[in-house]
């Protein structure tokens, strides 16, 4: 590749501590030259649509929002939270 030529690629990552911390590691030679912008993906129109909560995380925003903790750990907890409490 000319040094003049761009080859982009669009990574996802947090500054940790100073540092960019990317969400999946990146197979880059040592030395490659990479540049870092702040991005604001709320002032972009083409940004991707965020991703879904998991599984987990959605059943804890549930519970917690209902206030049924006591299914925090019961497998059956989707269905137990759409009846009313004993």
């Amino acid at each position: 590749m000319d040094e003049n030529e761009v080859d982009e690629l669009l990574v996802r990552g947090v500054v940790r501590n100073g540092q960019v911390v990317l969400d999946k590691p990146l197979d880059l030679p040592d030395g490659a030259l990479v540049w870092v912008i702040d991005y604001d993906a709320a002032s972009d129109p083409d940004a991707p649509a965020p991703l879904p909560p998991s599984p987990e995380k959605r059943r804890e925003i549930m519970i917690a929002l209902t206030g049924r903790l006591e299914l925090a750990d019961d497998p059956d907890w989707e269905t137990k939270i759409l009846r009313p409490r004993d």
